[in-house]
């Protein structure tokens, strides 16, 4: 065996069972993680990926208490379930897929300075460590911004921050790419490439499995059902992995298809909602010359006009920063607008708060799932149909009302595809149900206007068609008009009817998927790059 006190991390037959869990998460698991490595830890939903950071973080078994461990984890000599959670987290940083659980201060200079403070470090180290993250992570702009009014991505940035800050050798990254457009996205894998070559070892959870590969990690892991398929190079990873379980890039499916005649890929979903109304017909939601700021002469939207016909699928598209987040808090009631006008209908709802919103027919999602953890599948649609009808916004209602309510939550069951969980604890369900879980919820209430805000995001690969195809018989069976935003570039060509493009707080273009693709502009602010929409 290796020298466990020369090597970062070794991870020797482990295995873990949660309290009153009947089957294993982890099954005898083995690798070794050199300085400078990256790993790729791939797997589907419930292979074991979570776990297993968990355990190597030592959340398991300090925060996850009665479970049953086995084998060994070596951190530089030091097994973390023997070690208190605070000296471990001196080697290891995580970054949480969810950075609003990990985000703890009002600004983002003192949310980066966090860890600094708990440690004594004097104020003019301090200010110097955080201007060099900032810089680092191309966040000097916002070091005085709240962190409640930042993005999705611009919050997973300032996360990973607050983690680089402290100097952990070992970092875990949990979906570190889920909610970043394609230029941040490879910001954050030139960063990840970056830190490897500083000596920093990595290892990455992530489902966007193609994007990781760009940068050729050194190591692949691959669970499947808790179990160790495979540890080795990228190659041999390519060879074996099941199209069905991890996104592979185009190139090697290509390569694949080429060497082994016998290999037939799944065929490619094209899916086109239908909808479009009459030209005479008056749009569903305008917005007239919209602008929001947080700050005086800084607009996070500016200026703008834009119109949704009923019945079209329009996809949000923008840089992290862009103004997406906060057309969608705009038009829900989260937020009023500085200036400007948000109709719906015709109807001036542009100071109408968030319950009035949702019962005039507007339902939204968030890049994040709320649901009743503790509650079955039906409960929580029966009390969203409940509490946010149409005809009246209250939770209590007459027992009498009851058995309809448990009717329209059965038929939303069997339309998003859960009626056989229908008693089953939402907390339990794996991630992609989750989603259909919130979706539902939202369409309990028969809304008009669907606001889906990530739809995809820290979804499986295997598990983004099927919500694809639910989002079209939604679209199909009720009627529904849906905005969505999504950096999910092959879900955003083959779902939407039309796209919108924001950059800098604007409408930069408007237009078909064909027409967005082929767009310069599109292409320079934020694609980055062609899209090939045939693929």
């Amino acid at each position: 065996m290796p020298d466990p006190t020369a090597l970062p991390l070794i991870v020797e037959d482990l295995s873990f069972r949660y309290r009153d869990q009947e089957h294993e998460a982890l099954r005898d698991v083995n690798f070794i993680a050199e300085p400078g490595q990256i790993i790729l830890i791939a797997g589907s939903s419930g292979s074991g990926k979570t776990t297993l950071m968990r355990c190597i973080n030592g959340l398991i078994p300090h925060s996850y208490k009665g479970g049953e461990r086995r084998g060994r984890i070596w951190i530089y000599n030091q097994d973390p379930a023997q070690q208190p959670l605070v000296k471990t987290s001196h080697h290891v940083g995580t970054v949480l897929q969810n950075p609003e659980k990990q985000i703890v201060a009002s600004y983002v200079a003192n949310e980066i300075a966090f860890g600094l403070e708990n440690a004594g470090v004097p104020r003019p180290e301090m200010n110097r460590r955080i201007d060099e993250i900032l810089a680092e992570l191309g966040l000097s702009h916002l070091r005085d911004r709240e962190t409640h009014s930042l993005s999705g991505g611009e919050k997973q940035k300032v996360a990973v921050g607050g983690v680089l800050i402290m100097e952990p050798s070992i970092l875990l990254l949990d979906e570190p790419l889920a909610n970043l457009d394609p230029f941040s996205l490879k910001e954050a894998l030139a960063l990840i490439k970056e830190l490897a070559e500083a000596g920093k070892t990595i290892l990455i959870v992530e489902h966007r499995v193609e994007d990781v590969l760009k940068i050729n990690p050194d190591k692949v892991l691959f669970l499947k059902d808790g179990r160790q398929e495979y540890f080795g190079d990228v190659a041999g990873f390519a060879r074996l992995a099941d199209p069905h379980e991890v996104k592979l890039p185009a190139e090697l499916m290509l390569a694949r298809l080429k060497a082994d005649p016998a290999f037939v890929p799944a065929e490619p979903m094209s899916i086109r909602l239908h909808g479009v109304p009459e030209d005479d017909e008056a749009p569903l939601v305008q917005f007239a010359n919209v602008s929001f700021w947080y700050e005086r002469d800084k607009p996070v939207l500016h200026d703008v006009s834009l119109a949704i016909n009923s019945g079209d699928v329009i996809a949000i598209l923008g840089p992290n920063g862009a103004g997406k987040t906060t057309f969608f808090n705009l038009l829900s009631g989260n937020l009023s607008p500085t200036s400007g006008q948000v109709l719906f209908r015709g109807q001036d709802i542009t100071r109408q708060p968030l319950h009035r919103t949702v019962h005039i027919g507007i339902g939204r999602s968030f890049q994040i799932t709320n649901l009743f953890p503790n509650l079955t599948v039906l409960e929580n649609i029966r009390l969203a149909a409940q509490a946010l009808g149409r005809d009246n916004f209250q939770f209590w209602r007459s027992h009498s009302a009851l058995p309809a309510y448990i009717e329209r939550a059965e038929t939303v069951m069997e339309l998003v595809g859960l009626k056989e969980r229908a008693y089953q604890l939402a907390r339990t369900l794996p991630h992609g149900d989750q989603r259909k879980l919130e979706l539902g919820m939202i369409l309990a209430p028969e809304p008009e206007l669907l606001l889906l805000d990530e739809p995809t995001a820290g979804m499986a690969s295997e598990q983004v068609p099927e919500l694809m195809a639910l989002i079209r018989q939604v679209q199909e069976k009720g009627h529904h008009t849906i905005m969505l935003v999504e950096h999910n570039m092959n879900v955003v060509m083959r779902v939407s009817d039309k796209v919108t493009v924001m950059h800098q707080g604007a409408v930069l273009a408007e237009g078909t998927p064909a027409e967005i693709a082929a767009n310069p502009t599109v292409q320079q602010a934020y694609l980055g790059q062609l899209y090939d929409v045939s693929s």
